[in-house]
């Protein structure tokens, strides 16, 4: 079952986290060997609170991977619904955020 936390849907365990718990826990956006190149921002938008979300679902197994992936997605999309005020953004950042979706689903472990 999930919780909204801000404009995004999160499982109660992440809710309860410390941040410095979260930080330790997460990696940010991208692999840990890679997240250096890949980018936190969609066009100006900060998306590290939904890549975090997305690893602590993960690493504590709070649901499978494909349906963190959809989670993931599905917080993406809130995040840019709620964050941009231009019509013709938003379609980039829904676009990027598929894109996104589409890379971890083929290539996140």
């Amino acid at each position: 079952m999930r919780v909204l936390y801000g404009n995004m849907w999160v499982d109660p365990v992440f809710k309860m986290m410390s941040y410095p718990k979260i930080l330790d826990l997460s990696n940010g956006c991208g692999r840990s060997d890679i997240t250096r190149i890949t980018p936190d921002h969609f066009y100006g938008l900060r998306i590290t609170r939904c890549c975090n979300v997305h690893d602590i679902d993960i690493k504590l197994e709070l649901c499978n991977k494909h349906r963190a992936n959809k989670w993931f997605l599905v917080n993406l999309s809130r995040r840019v619904k709620a964050k941009t005020k231009y019509k013709w953004l938003t379609r980039l950042r829904l676009r990027r955020a598929k894109i996104y979706f589409m890379a971890v689903e083929k290539f996140g472990r």
